[in-house]
């Protein structure tokens, strides 16, 4: 067995169920026109850092965006591109 310096870690890829939920006293559409525009994830969702539009706004199919953001202790790097006749992709 190799020393213990040298031997390789093995990582394996770990499925996370994540939920938000929250009660807000506004109209529906004044709420969904806020967490529906990417750029305002940071405010609403502690855990995303920052956004990047890599595609140009506004969101339509096929525009994609990307997100960083830290979850138990952990940075995760993602982009989420829209696909007709689907909700949302993460890639």
């Amino acid at each position: 067995m190799p020393p213990r310096s040298r031997r390789r870690r093995e990582r394996s890829a770990i499925e996370r169920d994540v939920l938000n939920e929250a009660i807000i006293a506004a109209p529906v559409e004044a709420v969904s026109a806020h967490v529906t525009d990417p750029t305002n994830a940071p405010e609403w969702y502690a855990n995303i850092e920052s956004v990047e539009w890599v595609t140009p706004p506004p969101v339509a199919v096929g525009m994609r965006v990307g997100f960083v953001a830290r979850f138990l202790g952990h940075r995760f790097a993602y982009t989420y591109e829209f696909v007709a006749g689907e909700r949302l992709v993460m890639r």
